[in-house]
């Protein structure tokens, strides 16, 4: 991205105003080049083609680090391969693996509802309102992302566990995983909304106030829609 903005902020060689001119390589009506001329600079012929090729070592690493994330899949594959496609479709095709895809389709749902809530509301408070010590909150709404779902889920459970009147192992099921899922990543949802807030003009928002829409209807047809791809 910041090679496409220094590369948009540069001048073209075909609108620049510096007196040297640039050259292609190619022969003019007399039949002599234009490179034949001092003050013309010629240009690169990667420059000419768009662009350089990609290094050679890099397209070797980026090949290493597929084939390496693909080995799980593969060795799904081979061991499906060696018990045949009968038991594979018998233990698929099960009730228990139903009510699992179930189960995560509709803690999908629910975690990305409620991420959805809390990062865009946490966005707006810390880019759109007076809310004292603003720029502290904003760095502590971000720090879940420092923290394993793993770490967040061992450490909930222990927490649970010291509780009077819990008995142990309670924090469990369906709903802890949305707490402990949606605690520790809406921060992917709060911080690039965050940043779309903070470079739209909020004087459209202003003058959607004094045409005579409300709060709310300025929020979702205003500033909502200029901040949804962030949000999507």
């Amino acid at each position: 991205s910041l090679l496409l903005l220094l590369c948009a902020a540069a001048p073209s060689p075909a609108t620049t105003d510096h007196p040297i001119a640039w050259s292609t390589g190619a022969v003019t009506d007399d039949g002599s080049s234009d490179t034949e001329d001092p003050s013309v600079v010629p240009v690169p012929p990667a420059a000419r083609r768009g662009g350089s090729r990609t290094p050679p070592a890099l397209t070797a690493a980026a090949l290493v680090a597929a084939a390496v994330a693909l080995v799980p899949i593969g060795y799904l594959f081979l061991r499906t391969a060696q018990g045949g496609f009968g038991p594979w479709l018998d233990a698929v095709v099960s009730p228990r693996v139903g009510a699992l895809a179930a189960t995560s389709l509709a803690l999908t749902a629910v975690v990305t509802a409620l991420c959805l809530v809390i990062g865009v509301g946490a966005a707006w408070l810390v880019t759109r309102t007076d809310t004292p010590g603003r720029g502290l909150l904003a760095v502590l709404l971000a720090l879940p992302l420092a923290v394993p779902s793993s770490v967040a889920a061992f450490t909930w459970v222990s927490v649970s566990d010291l509780l009077p009147g819990v008995e142990a192992g309670r924090f469990e099921g369906f709903w802890a995983a949305v707490t402990v899922m949606t605690l520790y990543t809406y921060p992917y949802v709060y911080l690039p909304v965050a940043a779309a807030l903070s470079r739209i003009d909020p004087g459209q928002e202003d003058v959607a106030r004094s045409l005579g829409r409300g709060p709310a209807a300025t929020l979702f047809t205003v500033t909502l829609a200029q901040v949804r791809p962030a949000i999507a």
